[in-house]
């Protein structure tokens, strides 16, 4: 069984005016303070969740993260973090404990180098919370201090505020990010402001988010005149074999490989055509369901024109997962939620009779993150891919997601259903 919800036109109502103000205003502040460069050519990254949030289907996406809601954090509080910095200048500041930093600001970067310029993790699984380092090289024959290290959205946590580093020397930076739930690359920038100079440094983070098993690329990029057909890879990402079972609610049409004849493989290259699609019945996702034990609905964006939107409510996804679940037994998927400040999440109500949804619970940040868990439970009759919508209110405001997932007889049966 399988169903795949329409998608209407959404407005674009109050309480998102509100949220995206806010965050303008902030980031012109930070602006209108401290001219931003980077170093040596490196890319201009913004934000964690630019696909998903930004939902501006143009062909710019392909290359260009410019559509992320990305927060920053105030002024007041440039630098700071939940996690203590580890700085590698203890030496230096024993020897700098009286250093007084300029007052006056000339003109351009201080001399620092940052290696590396962007600091990649590589492939990450969805919501992990990731570690690393980047060091500060001081160029120049004098102290620099460390004004301000402000990261530009709150997937990102560093803490090196008033750190010194030393002529000739140089520190480390702990850089902390966490993944989004939606695959895709994440990127993020550190802007480093030094006393006494007018321009900032910026140092970019960036991690891809994947499942466990991988499309490559994680959308298919169908905005204006590109074609609505055309071939993914599919790869596991710990190499270990497993069989496709549909693609977009259908049998997978799998290059070079009879699944009569061929045995499972560690990756694949799968066909896709979304041209049978009218507007309306288009959906955010084709979904690629799989054996592997780890991954058994994989979701590819479909970027096009119908399936463009700005939600009401700040989703750090556009769709809820809640893999596989035995029939006449629960999944679950969890959402977080930017800028709902103290109000909560009311009810999540399935809008379709194949499945019910409800609030475990929720929490908030102290960043203003609202994190909400929700059941989901597919009706007993339900075999097979469940695609479906749920709809979120908070006070008078509304919005729909997609809830995916997959529902079988027994773990571990694989494609027979």
């Amino acid at each position: 069984m399988f169903t795949v919800p329409g998608h209407a036109e959404r407005g674009f109502r109050v309480m998102r005016h509100k949220v995206m103000r806010q965050k303008a205003m902030r980031h012109a502040t930070w602006i209108a303070t401290i001219f931003t460069v980077t170093l040596g050519g490196a890319a201009v990254l913004s934000g964690c969740n630019a696909e998903e949030r930004g939902a501006e289907p143009a062909e710019s996406q392909e290359t260009s993260s410019s559509n992320s809601d990305g927060e920053a954090a105030d002024d007041s509080d440039a630098g700071q973090s939940a996690g203590e910095s580890s700085s590698a200048a203890g030496d230096a500041d024993d020897e700098y404990a009286d250093f007084t930093p300029p007052t006056d600001r000339q003109p351009g970067a201080p001399p620092v180098r940052i290696e590396p310029q962007v600091l990649d993790f590589g492939i990450a699984g969805p919501n992990e919370d990731l570690a690393g380092e980047v060091t500060l090289h001081n160029d120049g024959d004098e102290p620099l201090m460390i004004a301000a290290a402000r990261p530009t959205c709150l997937c990102t946590t560093v803490d090196m505020s008033g750190e010194i580093i030393p002529p000739g020397g140089s520190i480390n930076m702990p850089v902390g990010l966490k993944t989004s739930a939606a695959p895709g690359e994440r990127p993020a920038q550190i802007r480093l402001a030094f006393h006494g100079y007018e321009e900032s440094l910026t140092a970019g983070v960036t991690a891809e988010v994947a499942l466990a098993v991988r499309a490559q690329p994680p959308y298919i990029n169908a905005v204006g005149g590109n074609p609505l057909d055309g071939e993914l890879e599919i790869e596991s990402r710990d190499g270990r074999p497993f069989s496709i079972c549909a693609t977009g609610g259908k049998e997978p049409d799998i290059v070079d490989f009879d699944p009569d004849t061929d045995e499972p493989r560690s990756s694949y290259r799968v066909r896709y055509d979304i041209s049978d699609y009218s507007r309306g019945e288009m959906p955010f996702y084709w979904v690629i369901e799989t054996d592997h034990p780890e991954a058994p609905v994989v979701d590819v964006r479909i970027r096009h024109n119908w399936t463009r939107f700005q939600p009401n409510l700040a989703f750090q996804s556009f769709r809820g997962l809640f893999g596989e679940v035995v029939a006449g037994e629960s999944g679950e998927f969890v959402m977080d939620i930017d800028g709902l400040h103290q109000h909560p999440v009311e009810s999540v109500t399935s809008n379709s009779d194949l499945a019910t949804t409800e609030i475990i619970e929720q929490s908030k940040s102290d960043e203003g993150m609202t994190t909400v868990r929700v059941r989901v439970t597919p009706d007993e009759e339900v075999r097979g891919l469940l695609y479906f919508q749920a709809t979120f209110r908070v006070r008078n405001v509304t919005e729909r997601l997609d809830v995916i997932g997959r529902v079988v007889d027994e773990k571990g049966q694989g494609c027979d259903l």
